[in-house]
């Protein structure tokens, strides 16, 4: 018979590996929207459009918003599972 408290024990447990994975790729994922956020700026430098203006900010706006976040949440995370 498969009792609830099992169940809730096998989700609630943090692998190592499973957490280092998750860091490997949001610390990817941070890297990558980074480099487009630079080659963004590059590209729109000169360019006075209100449009590509406001697309450029609202990206840094994502970058800072996943970093604080999602990072900080998984720092947290990988404390928890050491």
């Amino acid at each position: 018979m498969i009792k609830l408290k099992d169940i809730l024990q096998e989700e609630t447990e943090l692998k190592k590996s499973d957490v280092q994975k998750v860091m490997k790729l949001a610390k990817k994922i941070e890297k990558d929207i980074t480099v487009l956020s630079k080659l963004y700026k590059s590209k729109i430098y000169d360019v006075s459009d209100d449009v590509l203006s406001s697309t450029y900010r609202d990206l840094e706006k994502a970058r800072q918003a996943f970093i604080v976040k999602a990072m900080g949440g998984l720092e947290f995370i990988e404390d928890k599972a050491k």
